[in-house]
């Protein structure tokens, strides 16, 4: 694949992304250089914040929703087994841990090598997403925050 058609592809996909995100009449702030697009969602407790990136040099794209907090040391191990529990439920995208900061956030990879990716898969992920990161960042946070045990935590994902 040249870099040419790379280039090509990747500012398609970009502008079908913007496409999409206005056909749900969102407000996104788009950064052409990069192909990178941020947007807020308010969710049922916290509110959201979403980075959406084409990248250049490979036919993907990628949702990314960090967490506005880290989880502290103390908290860290149960932090890992929190996020390794939310992730075997997940059947598309994951939530990414660093245990050094305690950062977390939501990641998701689609591939559109000599596909079209339409409207309709995009609002999929889009709401996938918001679903995903919605269900779990304040269980997060709880967690983090000593609100709710690790105990807890594991009980509330097998209802």
């Amino acid at each position: 694949m040249s870099n040419e058609y790379n280039a090509s592809a990747a500012k398609f996909m970009y502008e079908t992304l913007c496409t999409a995100l206005d056909n749900r009449g969102w407000t996104y702030t788009r950064h052409d250089d990069d192909l990178t697009i941020t947007y807020g969602v308010n969710g049922d407790d916290l509110p959201m914040d979403f980075i959406l990136r084409v990248v250049k040099d490979a036919p993907i794209f990628q949702l990314f929703s960090p967490m506005p907090f880290s989880v502290p040391e103390d908290k860290r191990v149960d932090g890992a087994v929190a996020v390794s529990t939310a992730n075997w439920g997940c059947v598309n995208g994951c939530f990414d841990y660093d245990v050094n900061d305690g950062k977390i956030m939501f990641k998701l990879t689609q591939c559109f090598r000599d596909s079209l990716i339409g409207d309709e898969c995009i609002q999929y992920l889009l709401g996938l997403g918001c679903y995903m990161v919605d269900k779990y960042n304040d269980r997060f946070l709880a967690l983090s925050k000593g609100i709710m045990s690790l105990g807890q935590f594991l009980e509330k994902e097998n209802e």
